[in-house]
């Protein structure tokens, strides 16, 4: 069998190569890969060794496999109808070739990306896949999208609910901005907000400490399924951010998540408005007590978490009973914004 040579791995213009260098080598060779001949490339294993690269990575990801493997070159095609095209070789390889669908999910070639999507019919093989699979529900072409929908809801019920979460933490915020995928989304939005889903990204997020953490809680507090896990994310999450979502959660007694963005008038006659956060909301599925999450935020160790404390004793004034104690404490805070909001809070008592 013949061995294809080796090559070049550097990356251009000294940026960071999206690849490692082994997997950067084994996409370039695909762009000379002859199926016919022989040639050894080890797709299963290339499949596995890309399993494990970010989620947040996909679109680079698709960029690479393009410019690098040059959209697996073997076997041109120039256009025809779609008979012609179903027995054309990169179709027959596809469908002849063990786990070739899922680099074939980022062909330039929308019937390629098609054909990938209707062949797979396996667990996927980690957390980047997942987002790949579910990017083309905003595919630029009508019929990929229909694919994609139906790969999901073949595949993703048989996918590891880890590696399934680890993509949540990206997708659960991108996938309310893609403007093509319509109605399919629900299929991805459906299988996300499953409880052991949930359950899994709730760890995810309870134990990293980087990464857009608290805008995924916010987006996952869309589905009722992450109710159940606000209490231990308030206690147990390493990330201040996280705590303070979840707290803030709590001590609401609702859900509060970004929606898109509105106009607010400065001068209508002048024609002059600002852009504005649109935040929508739900009440919890869980039953809550604002006093004591309060008193636990104003002993957090995280002054952002404090502060969160002195802004809830403010707006929560007229609902709860004095707590002045707190207010007290805070106002001897480090933070300058922390003892702000107590010194306001107290003045405000003092009013009543």
């Amino acid at each position: 069998m013949s061995k294809l040579p080796q090559t070049d791995s550097a990356h251009p213009h000294g940026k960071i190569p999206v690849f490692p260098s082994d997997i950067d080598r084994r996409i370039r060779e695909l762009s000379r890969w002859d199926p016919g001949a022989g040639d050894d490339i080890d797709i299963p294993d290339l499949v596995e060794k890309m399993s494990q690269l970010r989620p947040a990575k996909v679109l680079q990801v698709g960029e690479e496999i393009s410019r690098l493997g040059g959209v697996f070159d073997f076997g041109h095609y120039h256009g025809g109808t779609v008979d012609a095209f179903r027995t054309h070789p990169k179709q027959v390889v596809l469908q002849n070739t063990e786990c070739l669908e899922f680099l074939f999910l980022f062909h330039s070639n929308g019937y390629l990306r098609e054909a990938a999507l209707k062949k797979l019919n396996r667990p996927l093989p980690g957390p980047l896949f997942v987002a790949a699979v579910a990017y083309r529900l905003n595919d630029w072409v009508e019929e990929v999208r229909v694919a994609a929908k139906g790969c999901l809801a073949r595949v993703l019920p048989r996918t590891d609910s880890q590696a399934i979460a680890e993509a949540g933490i990206y997708l659960i915020h991108q996938m309310w901005l893609w403007r093509r995928a319509g109605d399919h989304v629900t299929a991805l939005v459906n299988e996300l907000s499953k409880p052991e889903i949930m359950a899994a990204l709730a760890q995810i997020l309870s134990r990293e400490t980087t990464g857009p953490l608290a805008r995924t809680l916010r987006n996952a507090l869309r589905f009722e399924t992450m109710d159940r896990h606000l209490e231990m994310l308030a206690q147990e999450a390493l990330s201040p951010a996280v705590r303070a979502v979840a707290i803030e959660a709590l001590i609401d007694g609702r859900a509060r998540w970004l929606d898109g963005h509105q106009q607010e008038w400065i001068d209508k006659s002048m024609s002059l408005y600002r852009r504005v956060p649109r935040y929508s909301y739900r009440p919890l599925t869980i039953d809550t007590e604002t006093e004591p999450q309060i008193r636990r935020a104003a002993v957090d160790r995280v002054s952002i978490v404090r502060k969160l404390a002195a802004q809830k004793l403010i707006e929560h004034r007229h609902k709860l009973p004095p707590m002045d104690d707190v207010a007290h404490n805070l106002e001897d805070d480090r933070s300058p914004a922390v003892r702000e909001r107590a010194n306001f809070y107290l003045l405000k008592m003092d009013l009543q």
